[in-house]
């Protein structure tokens, strides 16, 4: 009984050193993986457009990691798929609840607005998308993952593409998100 325990926990042990398993979303290796070495293409400045990646969400339809040499993953945004909806937004409010309900699983519950501007006319029920295409309402989700990881926050987002469509997206923000914008804008400054 003893030489049984004794090779289970050696193989518990083999396995669980043999096994990676991450918590960095999409399947990114935060400390390893570069957007050169996922096969991402640069887009301009620290931007890097992905098709796919190592975990992609179904849910999907790109991504774009603004990524520094020195300073590692400024932040991610995956885009949502494209979602026909009427003029309630009840699809792309469903999808909303869907998506904030799986990020809830692993950072917890967030804060939540569902807003619209001071003086905006689209009050009624059926103009909340023209309300979200016009920029007066806004729809989000802030989860904040604590001390430990590599993300400050992580802001789950509806946007509207036309009076019907939209699309739910996930912006992981990095802790070293404002020094890539300085170091960015810094950049453009150079070219005059």
């Amino acid at each position: 009984m003893g030489k049984l325990m004794t090779c289970l926990s050696g193989l518990t042990l083999a396995f669980a050193i043999g096994s990676h398993v991450t918590a960095d979303p999409f399947g990114i290796d935060l400390q390893a993986d570069t957007p050169q070495s996922l096969g991402c293409k640069h887009v301009e400045g620290l931007n890097h457009y992905c098709a796919t990646l190592p975990h992609s969400h179904p849910d999907m339809t790109g991504y774009i990691l603004r990524y520094h040499d020195e300073l590692g993953y400024c932040s991610i945004m995956a885009s949502g798929k494209e979602i026909s909806t009427n003029r309630f937004g009840a699809s792309l409010r469903a999808q909303f609840e869907a998506i904030k309900e799986q990020l809830s699983l692993k950072y917890g519950e967030p804060g939540v607005s569902d807003d619209l501007m001071k003086g905006s006319v689209w009050t009624a029920p059926e103009d909340w998308m023209i309300g979200l295409m016009k920029k007066e309402r806004y729809l989000n989700a802030l989860f904040l993952p604590g001390e430990e990881s590599p993300f400050e926050a992580i802001r789950l987002q509806t946007s509207a593409t036309g009076l019907e469509k939209g699309r739910v997206s996930v912006l992981y923000i990095g802790r070293s998100l404002e020094k890539c914008i300085e170091l960015e804008k810094q950049d453009r400054s150079n070219s005059f």
